[in-house]
């Protein structure tokens, strides 16, 4: 291993001259051990956007839970408003560093003819490619066109940013590579290892339905912007006003556009029309339980039929690495001892988003300020769809151990009466108006006294919704801590792959029936009705649902080029729950959350660093910084 810690941490940026003192090529590709070590340092270095992945920055503890993508969209209540750049500059970097350790694998193992066959050669090669093209997905979505770099530089030289467009065409021909060179593995591949030309393949690392479906995310990134760019004025003015607009350092034209979203469709053609992949359908007969466990059911071995390419956190396939998603997202009531909870609830915004099983229109929200009765504290949410009650634990619901519930107060004489985090216990006496607070204990009661608020368990007040979605439902609670989390984390999956095809066939304006097709697979899987017809309206809306804090909605926005239009003096809500003494009943509020967001239209992309900016002076900014 001291060969990867020499290739991979010898070096500040990617100008720096390559070092000296390695061992040779032949004793770094000497044997199979070496390369395969070698590839699982690759692959732990992918920009993978996934539980640690906090802050624009990987490898992250998520501290306060507020700075996840999640929490710059509408999905988490919480808001993160960064006004500018929100990636780390640390990133930028992080990332070369990866496309240079790869870039060394590819040249040294391309030409260890004298220790391997060719035909094993071809697939480290092919697969080498693959994690360049993860890479440069990443710095090419977080700050446009990048400096290409394919080789390592016997002496440092200033490198200027290659276009936009070039730096997606690099991570096509890159992808149609491995597509080419590695196994088309059968289904079930995640459960057990498939050995071609003495290499093993099988969970956690690429084959050709794992480059297909990243070649399907990428292209259909780059096609929507290619074809919504006009949608932003703002964008559009700040483009023709910057060098990095003007030279399509950043912005893709319309025709790269088209010919990205062809690509798109192709790939995802190509998966759907292998047969390897089904949707999940463990619990078919228990539809919520069944979206929760798509994600829960992601370690080596699990027979998750829609997984394609998962990271594994699950010890045995992940180094011993874990996270701390469980520790930051569970409710209070039932937090671990170490502290934190509540990150990641749902904000009304994602609420809204899903259908109810009736088929009434899930953007009919309540009027804010409006007091809603409802008979017991579950009856609003009763209705939603299967995903709703896979994604979030609603209040007034079983979760893993107890009804968890949240309760900002009571309502007396008309007038709302806030608890605190201390207080969150009431009741009244028969025949008297007057109510009482209790310290959240249930032996503080005297006797003889009711109390009127359910368990009253959450010692917040104000929240009503938890996120469920690739939390643990097993682990006993008094085990979660920090770094504690062992659900794998499923990056790629057959349900995404179908909302690419279907998005990227109406776009290119095939037959409705093409695009519709799909899209009622997905909705079947979730319990609802078939659509009769399809828009793109629709099409974005089942994947808002769906993909819903996958750390997919974001980049969406960002594709779409509608985070100005979406979320200029955009007011986020939440709800308050209360209990009404005077109806004896539960109500609930809808109540802003935080003020108004205006994400400015240099959002789309991030600015180059400022010390790499200064290192290079051949790097120019992006537009608005």
């Amino acid at each position: 291993m001291a060969i990867l810690t020499g290739l991979c941490s010898c070096r500040k940026n990617l100008l720096d001259v390559a070092p000296t003192n390695l061992l040779s090529a032949t004793q770094i590709v000497s044997n199979d051990g070496a390369v395969t070590a070698w590839a699982a340092s690759l692959y732990r270095d992918l920009p993978m956007e996934d539980f640690s992945f906090i802050e624009g920055n990987f490898w992250r503890f998520p501290d306060g839970g507020n700075q996840y993508l999640a929490n710059l969209s509408d999905e988490a209540a919480t808001q993160w408003n960064p006004g500018g750049s929100y990636m780390n500059p640390a990133t930028y970097d992080q990332i070369y560093k990866a496309i240079r350790n790869v870039n060394s694998f590819i040249s040294l193992v391309g030409a260890a003819t004298a220790n391997f066959p060719a035909a094993q050669i071809a697939q480290y090669v092919a697969e080498g490619k693959f994690i360049r093209a993860y890479c440069y997905y990443g710095l090419v979505k977080y700050y446009g066109g990048v400096p290409i770099v394919l080789d390592i530089p016997a002496n440092p030289i200033p490198l200027p940013r290659n276009k936009e467009t070039d730096v997606y065409d690099l991570i096509k021909t890159d992808l149609d590579a491995a597509v080419a060179g590695l196994p088309a593995l059968p289904a079930g591949y995640l459960s057990t290892n498939t050995i071609v030309n003495n290499v093993t393949y099988g969970y956690g690392r690429a084959n050709k339905w794992v480059a297909l479906a990243l070649e399907s995310r990428v292209m259909l990134h780059a096609g929507s912007e290619g074809l919504f760019g006009a949608n932003d004025a703002n964008f559009t003015t700040a483009l023709a006003g910057s060098q990095a607009g003007t030279t399509g350092i950043v912005g893709i034209d319309a025709a790269h556009g088209n010919t990205y979203m062809q690509a798109a469709f192709n790939a995802s053609a190509a998966i759907i029309a292998s047969n390897v992949f089904t949707l999940y359908n463990k619990y078919s007969t228990n539809l919520p339980q069944n979206f929760e466990y798509l994600f829960y059911d992601t370690k080596q071995g699990d027979s998750n039929t829609e997984a394609i390419f998962n990271r594994g956190y699950d010890f045995a396939t992940s180094g011993s690495y874990t996270h701390s998603e469980d520790l930051l997202v569970l409710p209070d009531y039932i937090r671990s001892a170490v502290g934190y909870d509540n990150a990641l609830e749902a904000s009304c915004d994602l609420m809204d988003k899903f259908e109810t099983t009736d088929g009434s229109n899930p953007a009919a929200a309540p009027s804010i300020g409006t007091l809603y009765h409802y008979p017991s504290m579950t009856a609003p949410f009763v209705g939603k769809e299967a995903r709703y009650h896979g994604t979030l634990v609603s209040n007034g619901t079983f979760f893993r151990t107890a009804i968890i519930t949240s309760q900002k107060g009571v309502i007396l004489g008309g007038s709302q009466i806030s608890g605190s985090a201390n207080v969150q216990f009431f009741d009244t006496k028969v025949g008297s108006s007057t109510y009482k607070q209790f310290n959240a204990d249930p032996t503080k009661f005297n006797a003889g006294d009711t109390y009127v608020v359910g368990t009253g368990n959450s010692n917040r007040g104000d929240q009503t919704t938890w996120l469920k979605k690739w939390t643990d439902p097993v682990t006993d609670i008094t085990l979660i801590r920090d770094y504690t989390s062992r659900t794998s984390w499923m990056d790629m999956r057959y349900g995404e792959v179908l909302l690419d095809y279907a998005e990227a066939s109406f776009e290119l304006g095939h037959a409705p029936s093409e695009s519709l097709a799909v899209i009622n697979q997905i909705r079947a899987r979730a319990g609802l009705a078939p659509l009769a017809a399809i828009s793109r309206a629709a099409i974005r809306h089942e994947r808002l649902v769906e993909l819903a804090y996958e750390n997919k909605t974001w980049w969406d926005y960002v594709r779409w080029r509608a985070i100005t239009s979406d979320f200029t003096n955009r007011q986020e809500y939440n709800m308050d729950c209360f209990w009404d003494i005077d109806t004896n009943d539960y109500v609930y509020v809808r109540v802003t959350d935080g003020g108004a967001r205006n994400f400015p239209s240099s959002m789309y992309y991030n600015n180059i660093p400022s010390s790499d900016l200064g290192t290079d002076a051949l790097l120019i900014k992006n537009p608005g910084y």
